[in-house]
């Protein structure tokens, strides 16, 4: 699998850097945690060091350029232990203000890194609670992903798309980063024949129409919407929230149920 590496935080307030020299090149194999540039801001010299071991594909600035904070520095080709063929995938570069590396596989989806954003003011890393779905299972849009832990609160993270869950970065107890990727998800990919879609529209739009009136299945208690608190409460009240229907977004489960 190739990824990008994102250029994380390297200081308060620090939104670009220099790059001041690259300590590989192209086509090098590197190991965790080998130093792969120097880059300098208006306050220090840092070193940039590989998050995973691999072989360096491409190299986004050249000395002397300014590099983004949370842009792409570089790319890796890294072992691939999910169930994608890493034959398939193709790197697709994205600009400064993209919330996730993305690749795109011949069968047409998208496999893109969710990065863990911003949970707290100065909170760089938290600890993984617990996974709430596994890998391979589907998932639709807001539905909660993972359990995190600061050392303020405890905090749910949620699916930005609906997709694919094909890998986990952290095990449970772990401290994941912030602005590092926290999960793999397939989507469908963005790239689809204009009227392909629009007949999914339309098919779409009749199914609903037609089903309007048909009951909806509750979820299993596994795989219920609902955040921490609310799973507390309806415990607490003895109630099996996987008897019942959500009142929120794609079936949320709220304190109203």
């Amino acid at each position: 699998m190739i990824k990008d590496f994102i250029l994380p935080d390297i200081g308060e307030g620090v939104v670009e850097c220099e790059l001041v020299d690259w300590l590989v090149a192209e086509g090098d194999t590197v190991v965790e945690d080998q130093p792969i540039a120097d880059v300098m801001t208006d306050k220090a010299l840092v070193q940039i060091p590989a998050p995973n071991a691999g072989v360096i594909t491409k190299l986004y600035y050249a000395k002397g350029d300014i590099a983004i904070v949370h842009a792409p520095l570089y790319s890796v080709r890294i072992a691939d232990d999910s169930n994608v063929d890493s034959a398939d995938i193709i790197p697709e570069h994205q600009d400064a203000s993209a919330s996730n590396v993305a690749v795109v596989s011949a069968s047409g989806k998208t496999i893109e890194d969710f990065l863990l954003p911003d949970i707290g003011e100065g909170i760089v890393e938290c600890e993984l609670v617990d996974w709430l779905v596994a890998e391979g299972e589907m998932v639709v849009e807001d539905q909660p992903i993972a359990d995190v832990m600061t050392d303020k609160a405890l905090v749910q993270i949620p699916a930005m798309k609906a997709g694919k869950i094909v890998k986990h970065y952290y095990r449970k107890g772990q401290l994941a980063k912030v602005h590092s990727p926290l999960f793999a998800i397939e989507v469908d990919s963005e790239f689809v024949n204009t009227s392909a879609a629009e007949t999914g529209q339309q098919d779409t739009h009749q199914t609903a129409s037609s089903n309007q009136s048909a009951p909806v299945e509750p979820v299993t208690q596994g795989k219920a919407l609902a955040s921490p608190a609310v799973r507390r409460l309806a415990r607490s009240l003895d109630i099996n929230i996987a008897q019942v229907q959500g009142s929120g977004k794609h079936g949320r489960y709220t304190k109203k149920m």
